[in-house]
């Protein structure tokens, strides 16, 4: 418990310390000297920063939701940080419930009293099945969770790529005359050729 307290601090600290890191790379000058014309900073537009996959993975992996905020997408960090929250609160429950019910199936075997004594699903067959499936309940909560944690760091990576991805209004085909060399031979030949423009 208290390591997940000190990993919930150091999160909180990661988070609030990337505004700051980004803000200190930036270049705080009044006047620029560009081709002989004096600009004054403040006009400039301010250059978007692409983010690094590599980075963004590295940073999803260790915090999950860290990479969507390195990535400017701080609106998808609390539905990633909470879906996988979930799947652990999930693991904690099964994990309870699973030995709960293999500690009442052995006490039922020793004929001792349990947890569930007197209730209506108070028999071996019963206890076992219900022991059964909190036991397959726990091991795909596992599974998800982990499934999970790695999706999110797959979408961080997706995501940084797709920010340097240009997407723009032109997409079309054109005509245009071609003229190249004949193969065996001496000259030219015309032809028509296809531009693709994306």
């Amino acid at each position: 418990m208290k390591l997940l307290k000190l990993l919930c601090l150091w999160g909180v600290c990661f988070l609030l310390h990337l505004p700051q890191a980004w803000t200190q790379n930036q270049v705080d000058t009044t006047l620029l000297v560009e081709e002989n014309v004096i600009l004054d900073s403040v006009f400039q537009k301010k250059q978007k920063r692409l983010p690094v996959p590599k980075r963004a993975l590295l940073y999803s992996f260790a915090l999950p939701g860290s990479g969507q905020v390195y990535n400017g997408n701080w609106w998808k960090a609390p539905f990633m940080t909470g879906g996988l929250g979930f799947l652990i609160y999930r693991i904690g429950d099964t994990e309870a419930n699973y030995r709960d019910f293999r500690d009442a199936v052995q006490k039922k075997l020793r004929n001792e009293p349990h947890k569930f004594s007197g209730r209506s699903f108070d028999n071996i067959n019963s206890l076992r099945t219900i022991r059964d499936r909190f036991d397959r309940q726990r091991q795909l909560s596992y599974v998800y969770a982990v499934g999970a944690y790695g999706l999110i760091a797959l979408e961080a990576y997706v995501d940084a790529h797709l920010q340097n991805y240009d997407i723009s209004e032109d997409l079309s085909m054109r005509l245009k005359p071609v003229f190249g060399p004949v193969p065996q031979g001496l000259g030219m030949q015309a032809g028509i050729g296809l531009a693709f423009t994306f």
